[in-house]
């Protein structure tokens, strides 16, 4: 229910990100600064890492990936 994001080379936390439910899925984007994640709601969250900033972008789904070498995302 809680997700850290850390620069490993820094040793540096990047975000952190609490949720109210389990998290079933979560993946990176290829630039590394977005973080796509689903819950065991089958709800579809983009957190943008530069920005802090965390949206729904579904509210029900079974499908997800990211388009290779891209930010676009497939669900």
């Amino acid at each position: 229910m809680t997700i850290c994001i850390q620069d490993l080379r820094y040793n540096q936390i990047q975000a952190t990100i609490t949720h109210d439910s389990k998290v079933d899925y979560l993946e990176l984007n290829p630039g590394g600064n977005k973080l796509l994640f689903r819950d065991k709601r089958r709800q579809l969250h983009l957190f943008n890492i530069k920005e802090q900033r965390k949206q729904t972008l579904l509210n029900y789904c079974k499908f997800i990936s990211w388009v290779p070498n891209s930010d676009v995302v497939v669900a």
